[in-house]
């Protein structure tokens, strides 16, 4: 079966440095097939207002861009590598 990621456009993975939430996502996006543009929201007030503007300002945050139009947002660690995972 194909990975649906692979049709979508962009993963961008919101976080910051010192959450051991994100760190532990950014380490299953690293080893998995997929990439994603690691967007820091302590080091960057776009990056910041982007995720807040999603609904939610919760990190680690996996924005996945071109998913039916509209970019779908995972708020949950576990509900990220879960995803990540099973696609």
């Amino acid at each position: 079966m194909q990975s649906l990621l692979n049709s979508f456009e962009a993963l961008s993975l919101y976080l910051y440095d010192n959450s051991h939430n994100c760190e532990k996502t950014h380490r299953t996006i690293q080893s998995s097939r997929n990439s994603a543009e690691v967007k820091d929201v302590h080091l960057s007030p776009v990056n910041r207002s982007e995720l807040i503007h999603s609904g939610d300002e919760q990190v680690a945050c996996l924005s996945i861009d071109g998913y039916e139009r509209d970019p779908r947002w995972f708020y949950e660690s576990a509900s990220i590598i879960d995803y990540l995972i099973i696609h």
